[in-house]
């Protein structure tokens, strides 16, 4: 009977870590599929960002139109967090044998 509790507890360790590859696979997936829109806000950010951000300063904008992307932390607070899982990505697939 140990042994039968074993293999049981073996398996579902398999199936609870095959479920989180496949949904780790997806995810990256999904990174690859809007890294070139973080790339765009990158350079939206480096280049028209402060040119827009003064336009509603200034009321320039129409008010009721969403730009909340103007807001002075939204873009860095996200390239920040961009950052963070990248580096907690890299150590916790470092520890992987």
């Amino acid at each position: 009977m140990k042994q039968e509790k074993r293999i049981m507890e073996m398996e579902a360790m398999y199936d609870r870590v095959v479920k989180f590859y496949e949904e780790a696979r997806i995810l990256c997936d999904q990174m690859d599929a809007t890294r070139q829109e973080l790339n765009q806000l990158q350079s939206y950010y480096e280049t028209d960002w402060m040119q827009d951000f003064r336009a509603d300063e200034e009321g320039l904008l129409d008010p009721t139109m969403k730009r909340g992307i103007l807001t002075e932390d939204a873009l860095y607070n996200l390239f920040y967090e961009m950052y963070e899982l990248k580096a907690d990505f890299l150590s916790h697939f470092r520890k992987v044998e």
